[in-house]
């Protein structure tokens, strides 16, 4: 069939056929890359890191998107395995991200914590 067609028609059949696998494989290049990159950093960080980084996202929302892109290629490419809150907020720190984190103050009598004012009223 294509021994029938004249060579322009065959050679345009040829660049269409290569433009819609040329899109195919873009389309399937982005589905095998496809990632968040705040879950991705969420799965490393434990359990006071993750409060950490609320409280950044919440004082810097602007700023926040961009080094969680950043943590994000480097734990795919296994440079992080894992990280604790004292690492993130070194790492904040050096970006020049200053997290304020709130400051709550426990006392424990026979075995039972209480806040301040708890404590204060008791007494």
């Amino acid at each position: 069939m294509s021994e029938e067609l004249p060579l322009e028609l065959r050679i345009k059949l040829l660049e269409k056929q290569k433009k819609i696998i040329k899109e195919k494989l873009k389309k399937e290049k982005q589905k095998t890359f496809e990632y968040k990159p705040k879950e991705v950093v969420l799965s490393v960080l434990d359990e006071r890191a993750k409060e950490v980084f609320a409280e950044a996202e919440r004082q810097y929302p602007h700023l926040i998107d961009y080094v969680t892109d950043i943590l994000a290629k480097y734990i795919i490419e296994n440079k992080v395995k894992n990280m604790d809150a004292y690492q993130l907020y070194n790492i904040l720190l050096a970006l020049g991200l200053r997290v304020k984190l709130p400051l709550k103050i426990r006392f424990v009598r026979h075995g039972e914590e209480y806040t301040v004012e708890e404590y204060v009223k008791n007494e």
